[in-house]
C-alpha cells in the first residue's frame, strides 16, 4: 500500500514525480512483488532526475545488501551490490533533461531471497561520498542488458 499515491500519480499524470536531492523512497520487498526470472524479489521506481550535475542515487536495508539496477529504457546503466555487510548499494548518473530512469531494487545472492524495508535516497555526487561508499559510475556506453 505505499506504493498506492505513487502509482495513483503516475497512472493519472503519464509520469512519475521528479525526484530531488533530499527526496526519499520508502518501499519495502515482500512475498507477492514481482519476481526476477532465477526467483528474487524486486521493485521498480520509475524516477524523474531534474538536469543537472552528477547525483548519488543509493539504496540502504537493515535486512540484507540491497542489489540495484538503473536502466533507461531497455538501456542498463549501471548496477550495484555495494560491499558485502554494507547493507547498501549505489550507482552515479548524470541527469538527463526529460529521460526517465528505471531503479531495480532486489536483495543481494549473498543474502538470498531476503524480504523487508529499504530506503532510495539521492544526493550530489561528491568524490569523498562516492569513495566512502564505494559507488560505481553508469555508462550511457554499456550495451543492453550489460
Amino acid at each position: 500500500m505505499r506504493y498506492l499515491p505513487l502509482l495513483l500519480l503516475i497512472a493519472t499524470t503519464g509520469c512519475a514525480p521528479t525526484f530531488a536531492p533530499g527526496d526519499e523512497i520508502r518501499g519495502a520487498l515482500a512475498e507477492g512483488d514481482q519476481t526476477t526470472a532465477d526467483g528474487y524479489v524486486v521493485d521498480d521506481h520509475r524516477l524523474h532526475l531534474p538536469a543537472g550535475p552528477a547525483v548519488l542515487l543509493t539504496v540502504t536495508a537493515e535486512a540484507y545488501d540491497p542489489f540495484i539496477v538503473l536502466a533507461s529504457g531497455d538501456k542498463r546503466l549501471g548496477q550495484s551490490t555495494g560491499e558485502a555487510g554494507q547493507r547498501a548499494a549505489c550507482v552515479t548518473v548524470d541527469p538527463v533533461e526529460g529521460e526517465a530512469l528505471d531503479l531495480f531494487v532486489s536483495s543481494g545472492i549473498e543474502d538470498g531471497l531476503a524480504y523487508g524495508p529499504y530506503v532510495v535516497s539521492m544526493e550530489p555526487a561528491t568524490a569523498e561520498r562516492i569513495d566512502a561508499l564505494l559507488c560505481l559510475p553508469t555508462s550511457r556506453d554499456a550495451p543492453p542488458g550489460g
